[in-house]
């Protein structure tokens, strides 16, 4: 009687375990899924074909749960997503997500659809979700990379963190030997705050004095809910082997990097935006045994009305360089001249801190409805200017 008890609670624990897997969703497998194996980590380029990209996956699935991914269709277009080092499923459902497709699993093997289904939260499945219309509103990302010497600007006494604030007072200058003193910068009797306004003033003040540079002044047109990147700076490659064992050179970005997501949000009659920001500042230091990436990352979100624009800073970076100093002219004398430069001058690592300002301004882009009946709008204009000129000359004529 027990043994009848015991195997029927197995098969109730077996088949609930089966139903509850069968019910789970994507984001809760992954949860399952804490402690992976480096065997089941796959890494593909994106420029691998589809086909291939299944070979590689379904020969791990096989190999860990005995099934294997068929395609159907056969399709070869390259995958268009960067995986690496990703769990083999976690990998199929990213490939699946970027080209609009999604699975379905059966028993013995896991088969490619044409389409995800309904809550599956794969966007781009269906060709008329998130389908621009006449109505679809864009906005216009403007961005400022201001790059300031901060060393140069604590030896002259300026206080930058003032510039950055909203004041519109005189600067505080803070000198070494004294007590702050209130005056006006640069023969400016307002603080030149930092904005788009007066951007171009600083720029060039700064750069005379060699206290900071505009590195860049992208702008890129975004469409409402969809991601934009800015990047200033340059990629780099590193060798590594794909899921083939092929030498390959994959590609990073490293620079100044912006990912921004703005969606308009209409209250009470007006319009503001709700913006996602992703910024990140990363060098590459290459050695011989592996590449070093100096990061500083930074994620925020921000609510800005048409026209506002937001600071983000904080941004540091370090540079050294080896300087001379001493006596002038005798410290640079050469080496043979009775080794003078040695008694006059030394060498001496100098440590430049530089801090990234970064300028953001959102402007809402009227619509296509908007500008067809701004244009029609302005056509009518025009045609009862012309009517009239035309009435006018008319008459002239027949009073002369």
């Amino acid at each position: 009687m027990n043994i009848r008890i015991t195997a029927l609670v197995l098969s109730l624990v077996v088949a609930g375990t089966a139903f509850l897997q069968a019910q789970t969703s994507p984001s809760e497998k992954r949860a399952f899924r804490e402690h992976t194996s480096p065997e089941e980590l796959v890494s593909i380029a994106p420029s691998t074909p589809l086909d291939r990209a299944l070979v590689a996956l379904s020969e791990v699935s096989q190999q860990f749960i005995g099934k294997v991914i068929i395609d159907p269709e056969n399709r070869t277009m390259p995958i268009n997503i960067d995986v690496q080092a990703r769990q083999w499923r976690d990998a199929l459902e990213m490939i699946c997500h970027k080209n609009g497709l999604w699975y379905t699993e059966h028993e013995k093997y896991i088969q490619l659809t044409g389409r995800a289904p309904e809550g599956s939260g794969v966007a781009g499945a269906d060709p008329t979700v998130n389908r621009p219309t006449f109505s679809s509103r864009e906005l216009k990302i403007s961005a400022v990379f201001f790059e300031v010497n901060l060393t140069k600007l604590d030896e002259i006494g300026i206080n930058w963190s003032f510039m950055k604030s909203a004041s519109n007072y005189d600067l505080d200058m803070s000198f070494s030997g004294g007590d702050k003193v209130t005056a006006p910068i640069f023969d400016v009797g307002l603080t030149p705050k930092v904005s788009f306004a007066n951007m171009d003033f600083l720029a060039n003040v700064f750069s005379s004095y060699d206290l900071g540079e505009v590195l860049s002044g992208p702008q890129v047109t975004v469409r409402s809910g969809e991601e934009g990147n800015i990047q200033v700076g340059q990629d780099f490659s590193i060798k590594e082997r794909d899921f083939a064992g092929n030498l390959i050179d994959r590609f990073y970005h490293a620079g100044t990097i912006i990912k921004v997501t703005p969606v308009v949000i209409t209250e009470q009659g007006v319009d503001f935006v709700h913006m996602d920001v992703d910024v990140e500042r990363s060098s590459v230091q290459p050695s011989t045994i592996s590449t070093i990436v100096n990061k500083t990352a930074a994620q925020t979100e921000l609510l800005l009305l048409d026209g506002e624009e937001t600071i983000i800073g904080g941004l540091y970076s370090n540079e050294k360089s080896n300087i001379r100093q001493g006596i002038p002219f005798l410290k640079d004398l050469p080496p043979w001249f009775f080794g003078l430069r040695y008694l006059f001058g030394y060498e001496k690592e100098q440590i430049t801190k530089k801090e990234l300002v970064i300028l953001l301004k959102v402007d809402i882009v009227p619509t296509l409805q908007e500008r067809i009946t701004q244009k029609t709008q302005n056509d009518r204009i025009f045609e009862r200017w012309l009517k009239e000129k035309e009435d006018q000359e008319r008459r002239v004529k027949g009073g002369n």
